[in-house]
């Protein structure tokens, strides 16, 4: 199958998990599970960043569209595709990445991508929380907020890894 394909298929499936289930998800406001910024981290590796930023902003504004939320989702992914080669250039092998390779938990090994997916969530679910409380009144509950949905988030990104490595 095109690369290509593969790629939107992703965003669609990832896009539907979200809408669909992860978004009616809400345990007292600790708990909001987000799996779509797996998408942006999956992209290979030598994607130009104007792609990535097109696609975050155009997957961002989909899941705003159906949460209602302002722009909170396309801000958060739109920063984190902006930061995605400064993260990849930071947990990069000793001989760097091969032109066609993809980041995916059986290429890359458990650890990167653990290591990689925690960077990238932490990233995304602090600026997403934090633009939607706006305030740093609620620090503590805000960061118990981050880490509770960067935990379930990871568990989500690892199973999806799973499921992927399973069917092949």
């Amino acid at each position: 199958m095109n690369s290509v394909l593969r790629i939107a298929m992703r965003f669609i499936i990832l896009l539907f998990i979200q809408i669909v289930i992860l978004n009616h998800i809400d345990l007292h406001g600790y708990v909001k599970p987000m799996i779509y910024p797996l998408f942006i981290l999956l992209l290979p590796f030598m994607t130009p960043a104007w792609i990535s930023l097109g696609l975050a902003f155009g997957m961002g504004m989909i899941i705003d569209g159906f949460a209602g939320t302002l722009g909170f989702h396309t801000a958060a992914l739109v920063l984190t595709a902006f930061m995605r080669p400064i993260i990849m250039m930071i947990v990069q092998p000793h001989g760097g990445y091969e032109e066609n390779m993809q980041p995916f938990l059986s290429v890359m090994g458990t650890n990167w991508f653990v290591f990689c997916s925690l960077a990238f969530l932490l990233l995304h679910h602090s600026v997403y929380f934090f633009i939607e409380v706006f305030s740093f009144d609620f620090f503590l509950s805000t960061l118990a907020t981050i880490v509770i949905s960067t935990i379930l988030s990871l568990i989500l990104f690892l199973t999806y890894q799973f499921f992927l490595i399973r069917s092949k």
